[in-house]
């Protein structure tokens, strides 16, 4: 079930934050332009009394900050001005009749109520029933009280701080957030560390050592940079602190040891771009996604492809899975639907990899047969455009074959020319994979050895 917050209460507590840090012009130019008035005091209990004692010291500021009916306001003025007039105040008395845009408005609008109030403060010595009438003082103070409480809210202080505060436990409590860690409220994620200078990583910095039957076969760090997962020869998805090469015992799920899996060999994995989904694929042709605050598998294709899964990637909006195999097909799966969605063929041997280029437009494969192809997205076909590009998927150049029938590109190399920064001897074993932090100089790698090991730049 979806909770609605209507727009007006947003604006409200941003109105409530103006009010509490005095940005005053701020709070009028929303309220003027929003069309929504905070109508708020922080006790109302309180704001009333001081209402039936005639504080109106402590009354007339906060009434700058509300919006009420012309006639409450004009009998709420009337009322502190009689009384400044009962009390010999006519020095006070005089120019608030005068300069209060209230009583401006009612010299226009009703002059005979106006002409009593201008008679009353030029009388030398009025007494209490030229003043009131026949409604005692107390009982008029009485009823704008009970007319206020009608039009005034009663609101904690700081609903702003307070609610976001109340966020942040939330994400803590599910496992988003890790305790002590600090969060960048205006990307709406936790800040993690990053390295502004680009060093090869080579000091070896923690080892996470699997059972003597299991080795990790893949790993991923998240795209916000906090968390990295593996995935096991023996079914086992595990999430873990890069920082500590500790698994992530705030998670719930793997506290009480009840893991993401899969019931053969993990071969892929891909986050989605805000780190909330991840998907895994296995030996088994099946592709699985996950909800990795809470471990709950959200979808899953049981029939993805016929052999073990390669490689996966998300889309840009998390609807699509991209996957490879060993079967030499390239797929599309919706996670909202669970079904297939697009298929690519033309590799004549299994595919390593397949990623999303160009917006999502474009998917470009490599495969075991020495091929790299450019596929469009829409049409599931061989594309006639080739791009050069950088390992983030920047486009640096375009080319066009210039044909507009069997032109289609099926194969591209780049001319061997580079230099080699450095190497690293990173096992004693076969190594199987390697994986960069999005944000630091560090580098994941795991082998056959059982040992998964994060490397540092000093």
């Amino acid at each position: 079930m979806s909770l609605e917050i209507a727009a007006t209460d947003v604006i409200k507590v941003i109105l409530q934050f103006c009010k509490e840090n005095s940005l005053t012009s701020s709070f009028a130019a929303i309220q003027e332009e929003c069309g929504v008035s905070l109508n708020a005091v922080e006790s109302l209990e309180a704001f009333t009394a001081d209402v039936r004692a005639g504080r109106w010291d402590l009354i007339l500021p906060q009434l700058a900050t509300l919006k009420l009916p012309v006639d409450l306001l004009e009998d709420l003025y009337e009322q502190v001005l009689l009384e400044l007039l009962e009390l010999r105040e006519t020095d006070t008395a005089k120019p608030l009749l005068r300069q209060a845009a209230v009583f401006a408005r009612m010299r226009d609008a009703d002059a005979g109520r106006y002409a009593r109030l201008e008679r009353l403060a030029a009388a030398p010595s009025p007494d209490a029933r030229d003043l009131y009438g026949a409604t005692p003082r107390d009982a008029r103070r009485g009823a704008l009280a009970a007319r206020l409480a009608v039009e005034v809210t009663s609101v904690p202080p700081s609903r702003l701080m307070a609610v976001i505060g109340q966020a942040l436990k939330w994400q803590q409590h599910q496992g988003l957030l890790a305790p002590g860690a600090t969060f960048d409220l205006f990307r709406g994620s936790a800040a993690g560390a990053r390295d502004e200078v680009e060093r090869c990583p080579t000091a070896l910095d923690r080892t996470i050592k699997f059972g003597t039957k299991s080795h990790p076969e893949t790993a991923a760090f998240s795209p916000d940079g906090l968390l990295l997962v593996t995935g096991s020869v023996d079914g086992f998805i595990e999430v873990w602190d890069h920082v500590s090469g500790k698994l992530k015992k705030d998670l719930a799920y793997q506290a009480e040891e009840r893991f993401m899996m899969h019931d053969q060999a993990v071969l892929a994995l891909a986050w989605s771009s805000d780190s909330e989904l991840l998907a895994s694929g296995s030996m088994d042709g099946k592709i699985k996604v996950w909800r990795v605050a809470t471990g709950q598998c959200v979808r899953r294709f049981d029939s993805a492809h016929t052999q073990g899964v390669t490689s996966l990637a998300l889309s840009a909006d998390s609807s699509h899975v991209l996957s490879t195999s060993y079967d030499g097909l390239i797929r599309v799966h919706g996670i909202k639907s669970g079904r297939m969605l697009k298929e690519f063929r033309g590799h004549t041997s299994f595919v390593n990899c397949a990623v999303y280029v160009v917006q999502g437009s474009r998917v470009l494969s490599a495969s075991a047969d020495g091929s790299v192809r450019l596929w469009d997205v829409y049409v599931a076909g061989r594309c006639s455009t080739l791009y050069l590009m950088t390992l983030t998927g920047q486009v640096l150049r375009s080319f066009q074959s210039g044909r507009a029938e069997g032109g289609d590109f099926v194969a591209a190399a780049l001319s061997p020319r580079g230099e080699l920064e450095g190497t690293q001897r990173v096992t004693e074993k076969g190594p199987i994979g390697v994986a960069h932090h999005p944000h630091r100089n560090l580098l994941a790698t795991w082998s056959d050895a059982g040992l998964l090991s994060t490397w540092k730049a000093v």
